[in-house]
């Protein structure tokens, strides 16, 4: 008859293995702290099956000494091939990230041509300061290419990505520096009739993914 300890071990390592099974892994709803979470019960799980063989070295069947080899050795041997097959939590993450961004774009541009059209303007062009009553002054830099927004000077401190779709049509993949939670945004840019950037749209608010904030662009001249 088992012994208490090792009844609750099996059964957190089968409650463990049935969430693996059963597909239970960070998707894009998964906050950081819970992936971090549930990484340390898989190595308090994988630390209690070694305290536990070990504790069993001398009465296993499995590990007797066979030619020079130690119990210890067979052991170790094993538990090297079980830490290696464990879960790549770091794999699946990029995974479930790279499907995130496809299913995203996808839901938020569901008819982008194929091949998709290219800026009518310079992707620097597009940088500047843009304004809006309501939500203050952003800053677009154009940095290796990419477009992007740092507000990390506010209370809600957010960094912004642009990443170019069809045309002006953008995705901004907005990043919450302190919760690390992302989110993908509509974004749009509107030129003038001289070709410059005149505006910046971003659906800004997380339940109306359509709708867009304006910004209108400062001119070098204003203040």
């Amino acid at each position: 008859m088992e012994d208490g300890k090792s009844v609750t071990f099996k059964s957190a390592f089968a409650f463990y293995a049935s969430a693996l099974y059963l597909g239970v892994r960070p998707a894009e709803q998964t906050s950081y702290s819970c992936r971090i979470t549930l990484q340390i019960i898989l190595e308090v799980l994988t630390t209690l099956q070694t305290l536990r063989c070990v504790s069993n070295l001398q009465t296993s069947p499995e590990l007797i000494p066979i030619k020079n080899k130690t119990a210890s050795d067979q052991f170790f041997s094993k538990y090297d091939k079980f830490i290696s097959k464990r879960f790549d939590w770091e794999a699946q993450a990029v995974k479930d990230e790279v499907e995130w961004r496809a299913k995203t774009v996808e839901a938020l541009y569901p008819r982008i041509p194929n091949p998709p059209l290219p800026l009518a303007a310079s992707i620097s062009s597009h940088a500047g300061i843009y304004r809006e009553e309501g939500y203050g002054t952003y800053i677009v830099e154009c940095k290796e290419g990419k477009l992007v927004i740092d507000a990390t000077d506010r209370s809600w401190r957010v960094k912004l990505l642009f990443t170019h779709v069809s045309r002006e049509f953008f995705t901004v993949e907005k990043l919450d520096v302190d919760s690390r939670e992302k989110t993908m945004l509509k974004a749009e840019f509107r030129l003038d009739v001289d070709c410059s950037v005149g505006q910046l749209g971003i659906a800004i608010l997380s339940d109306h993914a359509d709708l867009l904030i304006w910004f209108r662009r400062v001119l070098p001249n204003e203040s």
